[in-house]
């Protein structure tokens, strides 16, 4: 007996977004920890030979630095946790939102293109964006996060594959 391997866009299913992107999101948050570590080491530098101030200044703001890039790498955590979408017959729905939940529902009727883009980050760990234009829109209506090239590029082959259909 032969098993059908499941599609990588289940339809009418949650999916998830690749939970390599959470790796994707703290590795930004380690590069803005750096960018405004050093920031507040040079201001604090400058600061100190101005004023001649205590050691005590120059660790709190080596300190608020790295509470800002924790607070960065929980908040990816909680970012990923938050996102899903779901390819229905008749429309997509996106969910995301850490404090403000955002559920989105784009008709399948009414996508134009989709295009599929990846940063630098993205790339090093295999990972791709997808991004949904509408008829009437002037940029992209929304953005999936984190997805393997290959469910990437079946959304928006299922995506544009449904709306010239309806056409």
């Amino acid at each position: 007996m032969t098993s059908t391997p499941e599609p990588l866009i289940a339809t009418n299913s949650i999916r998830r977004l690749h939970p390599a992107v959470r790796w994707v999101w703290l590795g930004g948050a380690v590069i803005a920890f750096f960018v405004l570590l050093i920031a507040a080491m040079v201001i604090e530098t400058l600061v100190r030979r101005e004023q001649d101030l205590p050691l005590p200044w120059g660790v709190a703001s080596v300190v608020a630095a790295g509470a800002i890039g924790g607070w960065s790498a929980l908040y990816s955590i909680l970012r990923y946790r938050s996102w899903g979408y779901v390819l229905r017959d008749e429309d997509l729905v996106i969910q995301s939102g850490v404090w403000w939940k955002v559920r989105r529902c784009i008709p399948r009727s009414r996508v134009q293109h989709v295009d599929i883009s990846s940063g630098p980050l993205d790339r090093a760990f295999g990972l791709v964006e997808v991004h949904l234009f509408t008829a009437g829109s002037v940029g992209a209506v929304a953005e999936i996060p984190g997805l393997s090239p290959e469910a990437g590029e079946e959304l928006r082959s299922a995506l544009v594959r449904s709306s010239s259909d309806g056409v």
